[in-house]
């Protein structure tokens, strides 16, 4: 007889999201893209218009009881393969379970049964495809990074201890030295950096964090994020009641709004996630506004009491710059079905044609060749301008 029963709960209202965090009774998820305040959002804001499904594994003890662990999972086609992926896979690089004190508790063995069972359960698709597991999140161990066949850098993660940060920065310390003094520069402009804090000023910069994203990838002829359906995302996010508050705008910006650069973060536990950025035109590359962005955000994040900064996948040259440690990650697919087989041997057969193996492009200030956040893609035009500016 199993030790574990697996349910999927097929989610029609955000009603039934926030029933079963109560169930699990642990509102506050193993990252905040898995809490029940962010997959509500995403449910209203982007499974209705996209027709994709949200469903939530759950695995209980045999005979009942309350939940151990979840995972929620979103059923899209594409290019006529059925996929289950992670839900938010567009706007956050950590693939991880919500697991609960229960779960923890368990031996070892009984944790990697219900991790199996929890991942067994997932079935009416052609491909499971959970893309970037980081080996740790919010200074835990991620299970899910342990059921890898292969446990390679496929994505890196900036992983920053804020603690270690401040001695580090000191004259010696090349990117910190410099970005101080173009942070100075922007102050002697009017410029300076602040959390924006009321409802509406927050819509309005997130709207033209959007717009400078936007503008940023069509320059550089890099097909454009979905900017409406984001933008209808962070509307839920903001005008969501969240007692957490996880939702951070940060901006570098003068007295009148005029925005140089800004991000959305969300917090969760010890640690702050990077989800959106926006920087402005060329006129202001001299200044670094992204490189100087990041090291704002590290000295707000530390006074906030987060303990580790994560700006995402890939292993980019300006992350190790600001100390960034790398934490390993990496992919699970699991076909179910001959049409998902066939698509991942024809992936990795592309993947080796091309050379790259599914790990990222190298070099300073190169775009990277797997998928990543957007928010890493242009911190990674700014990094471009600032090696000119050195």
């Amino acid at each position: 007889m199993s030790q574990f029963e697996a349910r999927c709960l097929a989610i029609s209202t955000t009603n039934e999201i926030q029933e079963l965090f109560q169930r699990i009774g642990h509102t506050d998820g193993f990252s905040p893209f898995q809490s029940s305040w962010f997959l509500s959002a995403f449910f209203a804001a982007c499974c209705r218009e996209t027709g994709d499904s949200l469903t939530i594994h759950t695995v209980e003890p045999a005979g009942g009881g309350a939940p151990l662990l979840a995972l929620p999972i979103v059923h899209s086609r594409r290019l006529g393969v059925r996929r289950a992926e992670i839900a938010g896979r567009d706007y956050c690089d950590i693939s991880a379970p919500i697991l609960t004190d229960h779960f923890r508790q368990q031996t070892a063995a009984r944790r990697e049964a219900a991790l199996l069972c929890l991942i067994n359960s997932i079935r009416g698709c052609d491909l499971v495809r959970l893309r970037n597991i980081p080996q740790f999140a919010n200074g835990e161990d991620n299970p899910l990074f342990a059921l890898t066949a292969s446990k390679t850098d496929q994505t890196c993660q900036l992983t920053m201890p804020l603690a270690s940060t401040d001695p580090d920065r000191r004259p010696s310390r090349s990117a910190y030295k410099e970005c101080d003094v173009k942070y100075r520069k922007l102050t002697e402009k009017g410029y300076r950096f602040r959390e924006v804090l009321d409802t509406a000023s927050r819509l309005r910069v997130i709207g033209e964090l959007l717009r400078l994203r936007e503008e940023s990838f069509q320059q550089r002829g890099m097909p454009s994020p979905n900017t409406a359906q984001a933008e209808t995302l962070y509307r839920h996010l903001i005008l969501q009641d969240d007692p957490h508050n996880r939702l951070h705008v940060v901006v570098i910006s003068n007295d009148a709004g005029d925005i140089v650069s800004g991000a959305a973060l969300l917090g969760g536990g010890n640690n702050v996630n990077g989800s959106l950025i926006g920087i402005s035109g060329p006129e202001w590359k001299r200044f670094s506004p992204g490189m100087v962005l990041i090291l704002k955000i590290q000295d707000w994040a530390r006074e906030k009491g987060f303990a580790y900064l994560n700006f995402g996948a890939g292993d980019q040259a300006y992350k190790e710059k600001f100390g960034a440690l790398r934490v390993p990650a990496a992919h699970l697919e699991l076909p179910r079905s001959l049409l998902g087989q066939g698509y991942v041997i024809a992936a990795n057969l592309r993947s080796r044609i091309a050379g790259k193996d599914g790990a990222p492009s190298r070099g300073k200030g190169a775009l990277i060749a797997t998928r990543t956040t957007a928010m890493t893609a242009a911190l990674q035009m700014d990094q471009a301008g600032y090696l000119i500016a050195l």
